[in-house]
């Protein structure tokens, strides 16, 4: 049985003064290594990831999560402690709060985004191209918003990320089909 509450022995929790308020994160492995930054979607958490972080640790990277504001551990983060404070949670509130995390270490980092947090991943990508080493999608929706019309493009994601990599100069690998992206 596993015990998806606990991170590997070495493993670091810490508090994270973001943008949004604190962010509950885990990190693990040498702190001068490459950084692998893996974020959870809607409802996810830092422990989604448990089982990976010894594997990242042990290929020779720096492997962290953190809690998205308003999530398990990152409860009290959100809207409310921006300045200004806000009513709403937002895709701005979400990219800041990763663009933060990702300056807070060793960069180009190579992030993960799962979900909801794959389209943040692509947001601050096209923002600050310059914290990312490689972006990996894992059951992102293809786009924000109401863009259900673009699934009837099975190479819609393939061709927006295509452009993204001539505008900024990056490389993806497509992994499993158009939708797993690397």
């Amino acid at each position: 049985d596993i015990d998806w509450h606990v991170f590997p022995e070495g493993t670091i929790h810490d508090v994270f003064a973001a943008p949004s308020g604190g962010l509950a994160r885990v990190r693990l492995g040498n702190p001068d290594a490459p950084r692998v930054v893996l974020v959870s979607g809607v409802a996810g958490s830092k422990e989604d990831f448990i089982l990976l972080f010894p594997l990242f640790a042990a290929a020779g990277y720096l492997v962290e999560s953190y809690d998205l504001a308003g999530h398990y551990a990152s409860v009290d983060a959100g809207p409310r402690n921006l300045d200004p404070p806000r009513a709403d949670y937002d895709y701005r509130l979400f990219i800041d709060d990763l663009i933060a995390i990702l300056e807070d270490g060793s960069t180009p980092a190579h992030v993960l985004g799962y979900s909801f947090a794959g389209l943040v991943a692509e947001l601050a990508l096209t923002e600050r191209p310059d914290l990312f080493a490689s972006l990996t999608l894992m059951s992102a929706p293809p786009a924000t918003g109401s863009r259900w019309g673009a699934l009837a493009y099975p190479n819609y994601r393939r061709f927006w990320l295509a452009n993204l990599a001539r505008v900024y100069g990056l490389q993806f690998r497509f992994i499993g089909g158009p939708w797993l992206v690397t």
